[in-house]
């Protein structure tokens, strides 16, 4: 199973010239070129990656109702192909994808990682109006 650390190619590295990843354990931080920030959390059960960026916690979700979120999310999931949304445990929003260990390139890590933080944070926006995640 691919390191997600040797996949980036080292602690920090630049993708596109327009993002930047910084890698800790258990965590890659996502920097676009106009200062915002994504911090995406992995995990991984032997034979898949899971990532997950957080939106909002359960205080926004409360603030802006569950129902209204739920039907958003329905939404939101059929116009995105690579990244997902729900609800988290803790009852906040996040938005996530899945990949197979085993077959994940350099390349493929990066685009998943920049997909997944560009939308989050473009979710914790419209949402919030601020950067917080």
């Amino acid at each position: 199973m691919p390191q997600i650390k040797a996949l980036l190619g080292g602690t920090v590295t630049r993708y596109s010239g327009e993002i930047t990843f910084r890698w800790e354990l258990g965590a890659v931080t996502v920097e676009f070129l106009n200062r915002r920030k994504q911090m995406i959390e992995y995990i991984s059960d032997g034979e898949h990656y899971v990532f997950t960026s957080r939106i909002v916690g359960r205080g926004v979700v409360e603030v802006i109702g569950r129902e209204r979120l739920a039907r958003d999310i329905l939404l939101w999931n059929r116009s995105t192909d690579v990244v997902a949304f729900r609800f988290n445990k803790r009852g906040g929003l996040e938005g996530y994808i899945e990949q197979r260990a085993a077959s994940v390139s350099t390349e493929e890590l990066r685009f998943y990682l920049a997909c997944l933080a560009r939308e989050a944070d473009r979710l914790e926006f419209l949402l919030t109006g601020r950067d917080q995640h």
